[in-house]
């Protein structure tokens, strides 16, 4: 759904899903709004609910635990977009997000509980390029923080993927109306 009160627009949504394989149902709303300051100029902010079911391996009855739930978290954001022309623009968003019954491997039977919790934190700047007659492009850095606390009382630590700074660049060029050359980095 999508409402436009004035320049304030409000996406509301939700996402209901079964996950089979651990028979639960996870209802996950989400909310962005998007506040229009002028023609060249958005403000947006969001929250939502999400959820990600177990990996097999983990629920495995013989090596995992099959009575995990389903991890679950909320992610919440805030920024700013502004269009310098009709082709260029840049996006600025912070983010943060909280994460509740992690699964993580312990040394006793069963094997994997949900007893992790974890956040990550940061922010992302998005220039745009749009497609115009012959260039296409943007160029993307995210700087992150993801932690993690495996069970109650012990400290907080980086998540084993943790990609603290993620640079991207995209470019497409086009030749001739047949021929194009791209670049992804």
């Amino acid at each position: 759904a999508e409402w436009k009160v004035g320049d304030l627009e409000v996406i509301p949504g939700i996402r209901a899903e079964y996950f089979r394989i651990v028979d639960e149902f996870e209802a996950q709303p989400r909310l962005t709004l998007r506040y229009a300051i002028n023609k060249a100029t958005n403000i947006k902010a969001g929250a939502g609910l999400f959820a990600e079911q177990p990996p097999g391996y983990a629920i495995s009855e013989d090596i995992g635990n099959p009575n995990l739930h389903v991890e679950t978290s909320i992610h919440y954001s805030a920024g700013v977009e502004h269009a310098f022309t009709e082709a260029l623009s840049l996006d600025i968003t912070g983010f943060y997000k909280t994460l509740d019954d992690l699964i993580r491997p312990v040394d006793v039977d069963p094997n994997f509980v949900n007893t992790g919790i974890g956040r990550a934190y940061g922010m992302e700047l998005l220039l745009r390029h749009e497609l115009t007659e012959r260039f296409y492009g943007w160029l993307s850095y995210t700087l992150m923080r993801s932690e993690r606390r495996d069970a109650p009382g012990e400290p907080w630590r980086v998540f084993d993927v943790d990609q603290t700074h993620n640079l991207v660049l995209i470019g497409q060029y086009k030749i001739t109306p047949k021929w194009q050359v791209g670049l992804r980095w």
